[in-house]
């Protein structure tokens, strides 16, 4: 992947202007490189995930390229999302696969990058698996938009940005036009989950279309 993305994204950052996207099934070669974000117990197949591949405002002012692999159902949501967010000038930082951090997702919030599939636990849990295992879960640039519970702060250089009196270009909260380009398509925002669950997760968007297992 990072051969194939390299000179993808050399070419967009250069030169494309406009939003643009595109859609593929995970092929042998695209799984090959997923392999610090796959594990062999995930709920769900390679097959039904997909690689979307967007633009994206990076913060330097240029274009770029950026990629997310998601679930077969919500691909094509994705996208219009992402150009939603692309058209209202919200800029990401790295938009990257987490297999480029070895799947760790400390070491990928701290470097300020987005993403979505991880097969993986739900944070704080061994037990139960994140909606990022099915590719139904991508979390925007978490390190000014940090996950909070008690003493733990992912990620733990972002402690700061939990004052959310702080503003920066990369500020998420329910007004603004990247949160409401998810929520109005039916995906929660973990920044509302304060009084419900005990937690704020400012980064995190998922969405449940019936396909998580509830056990």
């Amino acid at each position: 992947m990072k051969k194939i993305t390299n000179i993808i994204f050399i070419f967009f950052s250069s030169y494309c202007r406009d939003f643009e996207s595109s859609l593929s099934l995970i092929t042998s070669d695209i799984f090959k490189e997923m392999i610090y974000s796959w594990k062999d117990n995930n709920p769900i197949q390679p097959k039904d995930l997909r690689l979307v591949t967007v633009s994206y405002h990076g913060f330097d002012g240029k274009t770029y390229q950026g990629h997310l692999i998601v679930h077969a159902l919500v691909a094509q949501e994705v996208i219009e999302i992402f150009k939603e967010i692309f058209d209202a000038g919200y800029p990401i930082e790295k938009l990257k696969l987490v297999d480029e951090y070895f799947g760790n997702d400390e070491l990928s919030a701290q470097d300020n990058n987005s993403y979505a599939f991880c097969s993986r636990s739900i944070t704080g849990t061994s037990n139960k698996f994140s909606k990022h295992s099915y590719g139904l879960a991508i979390d925007i640039n978490p390190l000014y938009n940090p996950y909070h519970k008690d003493a733990l702060i992912i990620p733990s250089n972002g402690k700061k940005y939990l004052d959310r009196t702080i503003k920066t270009p990369a500020t998420l909260y329910k007004e603004h036009p990247c949160c409401q380009a998810f929520i109005k398509r039916g995906w929660t925002w973990g920044g509302n989950w304060g009084k419900t669950k005990g937690y704020y997760d400012y980064h995190h968007f998922e969405k449940d279309p019936g396909l998580v297992d509830k056990s």
